[in-house]
């Protein structure tokens, strides 16, 4: 009898660990980019950059909205296109009371699942100025298809 009760706590101990590899390894890691721009557009956007080009591309047609073609600003960083993918959203034209981040990523078979968080203050006094809430993250390669969706909170300022 004490041979089966072995038996069975090393099957469920396999069965367990089989279950916490396949649990981490759907959740990405990833590093936020930090640009020195916000991207001006009306609405809400997302765009997946997949190589140097299009990155480098994206990149010199924003900073030229804040710097000299030849600062040191307007560059962007090399990225290993063979490893990772970009992926920039932003808010769009909004106001100052309004921040964008990325609460988690994670994969399964179907979709790389991209979690953002749009934090909204309410009472609160800010500059009357036209902010374009932008974030850029580097995630590893994915091998599924991309899909963001966004949460909405609130905080009082008062």
């Amino acid at each position: 009898m004490r041979k089966i009760w072995v038996k069975a706590a090393i099957i469920f101990s396999i069965l367990c660990w089989s279950c916490i590899q396949a649990s981490a390894n759907s959740v990405f890691s990833y590093a936020q980019i930090n640009v020195p721009f916000e991207v001006r557009v009306d609405g809400t956007w997302i765009q997946v950059i997949e190589d140097q080009e299009d990155w480098e591309a994206f990149y010199a047609e924003n900073a030229q909205n804040y710097y000299e073609p030849d600062s040191e600003f307007s560059i962007p960083p090399e990225i290993d296109f063979e490893a990772y993918t970009i992926i920039a959203g932003g808010l769009g034209a909004g106001s100052a009371n309004r921040s964008l981040s990325i609460s988690s990523v994670n994969a399964d078979s179907s979709a790389t699942h991209v979690n953002a968080l749009v934090l909204t203050g309410r009472g609160c006094i800010v500059l009357a100025v036209a902010t374009y809430p932008t974030v850029v993250i580097l995630i590893p390669k994915p091998m599924a298809d991309v899909r963001v969706s966004t949460r909405e909170a609130f905080y009082d300022c008062e």
